[in-house]
């Protein structure tokens, strides 16, 4: 073959794998170059709208490019997620996201998006524990106490929750179902009701958040048993686990994420990752998360789609077998 059509050749061939290879890795270096939409489908002021404004500043920082956060409220988050899943794929509108979300689609199977395949999973932020706390007047002192308690006594025993559905509701349900134990749900209009209800002994039994339930626990007005996550916490580090108290293999974090519309390039997903990782490694950002219960993860891509494909199938099966109907 002559000697400079064979060049030519290696030169076009070149040419074409560079029409491959760079755009993506051209579109994550020049990412942003605007500013950024973080969509909290909750009311500013909530958790979530907390930790996605502290996560939307750290971006912005780190970007030197504006992140804003729009609350776009209603339908538990469903209406946020609607408007991110539909949203241009090019990472200028993502979704903050909690547990919330994977069991919203656990609930209502009819949705008009998918919740793991309409969305490219960017990281998961951070973990939160929950605290099972009771009436001191029930008198237990243990989870085993309790459990045995309600074993005597089906449907005796009552536990609040802020609503169908919601953290407080699913984290009992799940509890129910791997101690085998059956306690009647007293559904409250929001956290606030239902903690008013625990501490006027209305209901017995709760599982909620650290920051709500710490305060109580250590002025004795309730009195707590064990945490929900796999490892104790450092705010209660005498506090067992439910694993470690008898219920095995039990484990419930509500978690904080970032997700993206499905199809949103692989690089741009990259750069959104390592910023949030590199925001989660400052110090004053970890303080911020322990003080609330949280502990910070930093997932890549990959393991949080695992992690949201195997959330939904556990939220699917624990909504069939207790019957729970969304509002």
């Amino acid at each position: 073959m002559n000697r400079t059509l064979l060049i030519a050749r290696r030169w076009l061939a070149a040419g074409l794998l560079a029409c491959v290879v760079v755009p993506g890795s051209a579109h994550g270096q020049g990412y942003p170059a605007k500013s950024i939409t973080v969509v909290v489908g909750y009311p500013a002021g909530g958790g979530v709208d907390i930790v996605g404004r502290l996560v939307a500043n750290k971006l912005s920082q780190g970007f030197s490019s504006p992140v804003v956060v729009t609350n776009v409220t209603g339908a538990s988050g469903n209406i946020a997620a609607q408007s991110v899943a539909t949203a241009p794929p090019d990472g200028y509108r993502i979704l903050f996201v909690s547990s919330a979300h994977t069991m919203n689609a656990a609930l209502a199977p009819d949705l008009p998006f998918d919740a793991v395949k309409d969305f490219a999973p960017v990281t998961k932020i951070a973990d939160t524990l929950n605290l099972i706390v009771v009436h001191p007047s029930l008198g237990v002192s243990t989870l085993g106490e309790l459990l045995n308690l309600a074993r005597k006594s089906p449907g005796r025993l009552n536990y609040g929750s802020g609503g169908i559905g919601t953290n407080s509701h699913m984290s009992a349900e799940l509890l129910k179902s791997m101690a085998g134990i059956d306690i009647t749900h007293v559904p409250y209009k929001g956290a606030s009701q239902f903690l008013a209800a625990m501490l006027g002994n209305e209901v017995q039994i709760g599982l909620a958040t650290l920051p709500t339930t710490l305060p109580h626990v250590r002025s004795g007005a309730l009195k707590g048993l064990a945490v929900t996550t796999r490892k104790r916490s450092g705010a209660l580090p005498d506090m067992p686990t439910a694993d470690e108290a008898g219920v095995r293999g039990y484990e419930y974090s509500a978690w904080f994420g970032i997700l993206a519309p499905a199809g949103t390039p692989a690089a741009v997903v990259i750069r959104l990752r390592d910023q949030s990782v590199a925001a989660l490694g400052q110090a004053d950002f970890q303080e911020r998360l322990k003080a609330d219960g949280s502990d910070p993860v930093g997932s890549t891509p990959a393991e949080f789609g695992a992690f949201l494909r195997a959330e939904l199938v556990k939220w699917t099966d624990i909504v069939r077998k207790a019957g729970i109907k969304a509002n």
